[in-house]
């Protein structure tokens, strides 16, 4: 199963991450973007702030909380971008 890594704004990566993973990094102060890792990050879609549990800051990358919830919003979202061709 694909596990969920909170990382820094800015971050492109987190050390632990595996291929089939996901990132989610804060984009600004409403917005969280997703990525999917393979052999680097690739940026998937974005999501609300709104529509995800309370997530802590971080300074560096770690294993998100409520993995079940935050697995089924990101592929989702990535799941909604494949179908839109993007």
């Amino acid at each position: 199963m694909s596990t969920v890594w909170l990382v820094p704004e800015g971050t492109d990566s987190a050390e632990s991450a595996t291929d089939g993973d996901y990132l989610l990094r804060p984009r600004g102060t409403d917005q969280y973007e997703i990525g999917k890792m393979t052999s680097a990050c690739t940026w998937i879609g974005t999501l609300s702030a709104d529509l995800l549990p309370d997530l802590p800051s971080v300074d560096g990358a770690q294993e998100a909380p409520e993995q079940h919830t935050l697995l089924a919003a990101v592929q989702g979202v990535e799941s909604a971008e494949q179908h839109r061709g993007g």
